[in-house]
């Protein structure tokens, strides 16, 4: 016979705990635990408590205790006896938000301890920096394991207070751009802190990496708000500091980081120009050594060395375009920018996009990068496709040649809607929409692609999706009036032409 001690919170008993089935009249009744969240709690048990007869049981049958022991409470067989154990506040996006909030459905939780320093953030802080990581971030990339924004910039934001402010910047300007503006304040007053301390850095001349992510995400802020003209000035000035740090630092730690700064920056530099006739910046970037120029990256939808590519097409469609301004080109011109036109032609022809070593829609993702390499070359089509190629078209009418160009971009065409048909809405697609919107397209064709703009707008409200549909409504506008004496490509807004994010 046990004995046994009892006390006004209830009974305790040394011997072991009995199996019963549970009467069918006795429902389950749950223990609200809200009010232990990041508390400690004490759990008085021992090893006894544990014995062969729980352990080893089936899992499918009930846990009863015997009669005498009914006001006892149930204590999980992995709990740790004798110490103190904290509760884990597990915050669940879902909480935070109502459905209609939530653009990017996630069943994602995030576990934080005691002492994390998610723990530090105020309610509404907590909130925002949830939504960035369970609504945002699964739709930057299309990789869980390889996602940039939840495997560098999150946990680095932890840790760098700019880049923190920067990031709870982004969520609530992201909520705000879907009519809710409960955060709108919040959104203007993170984007002044993390400004203010990019701006003290630099002037300091202390900028490290953790400078260099805040404008990143500053950049992301400016493009995602309405694609104004400081997303190019955080842009260029992330380029510029990203040199200046590659050269002082060489450590490993920070590598992974420095490939996807750079990917970011040099990406979006080189998808925002194929959007002028006229590039006034004839710049060429560099990857680093080490990168693996084949592979699509899981941000961008496709490899570097068609970015490459599609980066050498624009700068020179830029030489001729300024060229034609004045005059007419000579014969050595055509010669040069027919062979460098057939070399990037071949080139992109001849690419091999693989995937990475992990991504969660390999098929999506490499349908996207194949519909990219299409847009590439129907792109290298319209901006290069009126120069003479002098070594083969000595002998054939021009007639036959316009004939035989117009029948192999209405062929890409016809290949890349039917692509596009078949993938989701998501900001990936930006690209290959307006380089189709900005060719020759008939009506049915045009109601394709002004549909697709508008339904990816809707997922999340994005200001450069915004200004892109823009511009290709505009561009058909001065097409159906015949106001162009000649036709020039992309966006021109009076006397400056306006960068738009299409990476």
């Amino acid at each position: 016979m046990h004995r046994r001690e009892t006390s006004r919170e209830g009974k305790w008993s040394k011997g072991p705990l009995k199996i019963k089935k549970r009467a069918k009249d006795q429902p389950f009744q749950p223990v609200n635990l809200d009010r232990y969240i990041g508390n400690w709690i004490f759990l008085n048990i021992t090893y006894d408590h544990f014995g062969n007869e729980i352990i080893n049981r089936n899992p499918n049958q009930d846990l009863e205790l015997d009669d005498e022991d009914t006001d006892e409470e149930v204590v999980s067989t992995s709990c740790v006896s004798s110490s103190l154990v904290p509760t884990m506040s597990t915050r669940k996006v879902s909480d935070c938000f109502s459905v209609n909030d939530i653009f990017y459905p996630s069943s994602l939780t995030i576990p934080f301890s005691i002492n994390s320093p998610v723990q530090m953030l105020s309610s509404v802080e907590g909130n925002l920096f949830d939504y960035f990581v369970a609504a945002i971030c699964p739709s930057c990339s299309f990789s869980y394991s390889q996602n940039p924004y939840l495997t560098l910039i999150t946990p680095m934001s932890l840790e760098f207070a700019p880049l923190k402010s920067a990031v709870l910047a982004v969520s609530a300007n992201q909520l705000r751009l879907l009519n809710n503006k409960r955060f709108e304040k919040e959104a203007l007053y993170h984007k002044s802190m993390a400004l203010s301390a990019v701006q003290g850095a630099i002037d300091a001349g202390k900028v490290d990496w953790g400078v260099i992510a805040t404008v990143l995400m500053l950049c992301f802020y400016d493009i995602s708000d309405g694609c104004n003209a400081s997303w190019v000035t955080h842009l260029r000035g992330g380029l510029n500091l990203l040199d200046h740090i590659s050269t002082s630092s060489t450590s490993s730690t920070y590598s992974m980081l420095q490939r996807f700064l750079r990917m970011y920056f040099v990406a979006h530099a080189i998808m925002s120009r194929t959007a002028l006739e006229d590039d006034p910046i004839e710049q060429s970037y560099e990857w680093d050594e080490d990168d693996n120029l084949d592979e699509i990256d899981t941000s961008m939808g496709c490899s570097r060395a068609l970015m490459l590519s599609i980066r050498e097409t624009a700068v020179l469609a830029s030489k001729i375009s300024k060229i034609q301004q004045d005059r007419p080109l000579n014969h050595a011109e055509i010669a040069t920018f027919s062979a460098s036109c057939d070399t990037i032609e071949r080139t992109i022809h001849g690419l091999r996009q693989t995937l990475p070593s992990c991504t969660n829609k390999p098929s999506e993702l490499l349908q996207i990068a194949e519909v990219k390499r299409l847009c590439a070359l129907l792109y290298l089509r319209e901006r290069l496709g009126s120069i003479p190629n002098s070594t083969t078209t000595n002998n054939i009418p021009s007639t036959t040649l316009d004939a035989a160009s117009i029948a192999y971009k209405s062929n890409l065409t016809a290949n890349i809607t039917c692509l596009l048909s078949t993938l989701p809405d998501s900001s990936t697609l930006l690209w290959p929409l307006f380089v189709l919107g900005n060719t020759q397209l008939d009506e049915e064709q045009r109601r394709f692609v002004s549909e697709r703009l508008r339904s990816i707008e809707k997922v999340r409200n994005l200001g450069s999706v915004r200004q892109a549909r823009l511009e290709v409504e505009e561009a058909w506008k001065r097409s159906d009036m015949g106001s162009d004496a000649k036709r020039y490509w992309g966006t021109r807004t009076g006397e400056r032409p306006k960068l738009i994010s299409l990476a």
